[in-house]
């Protein structure tokens, strides 16, 4: 039996010792600690940024984004004002709710890695599947938000751009940075997938994975390489679908 670590230490480990980590949180899962933490993360950063950006930054993105739907086009110019009034008001109450996001995206992602454990022939229950799910996105999660927040911090709101943020975030952390994902969405989107921080953290879910489940190193890494080209290539085909904005 592996030494217990008690939940601070826990949030500490993962970042240097995340195999020892995974092996105490299997045999004693803990989430409530992280849980918390990402939710004030993304609280402070999504209020950070609608207040970075401004109502009339994102009165003239959503108005340049609806603009490219007939049924807002048919519109009087009051009922287009309403509309958009409307949603520039949704942004700004999404933001106070991100925890809200967060927390279900945990619940749920519990649930998900539950089940690929029992797919994959693990032995694994809810608490464990939630600590996995949770701990393997933790420490990229924190240094992306904390990251993302200075760049937030200095930089001029005019340099913000939306739609390349909704692909590659505030972060050069991946090639899709420095792709125009107005003129080439598919490439923006497969370029923004191939992340540092989600390559870190889908290497995390693959430890976890093993330690917890009890599964082979190969069995583990397989099934992370594969659902991480799996989420990529959904990404890459609904911006081919969709394009941007």
């Amino acid at each position: 039996m592996s030494q217990e670590l008690s939940e601070l230490q826990s949030v500490g480990n993962i970042f240097f010792e995340p195999s020892k980590a995974f092996e105490c949180l299997r045999e004693r899962p803990r989430f409530i600690l992280a849980t918390i933490i990402l939710a004030v993360l993304s609280l402070v950063f999504s209020v950070a940024l609608f207040q970075k950006i401004g109502e009339e930054n994102y009165r003239r993105f959503l108005s340049e984004q609806n603009e490219r739907s007939a049924q807002y086009q048919a519109l009087s110019t009051e009922e287009k004002e309403n509309a958009l009034n409307a949603q520039v008001k949704w942004v700004e109450i999404l933001s106070y709710l991100s925890p809200i996001f967060t927390i279900a995206y945990i619940a749920l992602g519990g649930l998900i890695a539950l089940a690929i454990g029992k797919a994959i022939g693990g032995e694994m229950n809810y608490s464990q599947g939630v600590s996995l799910w949770i701990y393997s996105a933790f420490p990229p999660s924190v240094v992306f938000t904390i990251a993302s927040l200075i760049v937030l911090l200095f930089k001029p709101s005019e340099q913000i751009d939306l739609i390349r943020f909704q692909y590659s975030g505030l972060l050069p952390s991946n090639l899709g940075f420095f792709v125009n994902p107005k003129e080439m969405p598919a490439l923006s989107a497969l370029l923004g997938g191939l992340d540092i921080f989600r390559l870190w953290g889908w290497a995390l879910f693959a430890i976890g994975l093993e330690r917890m489940a009890r599964v082979s190193s190969g069995i583990a890494w397989t099934t992370s390489v594969f659902l991480f080209a799996a989420f990529v290539a959904i990404g890459v085909i609904s911006a081919f679908i969709f394009g941007a904005g």
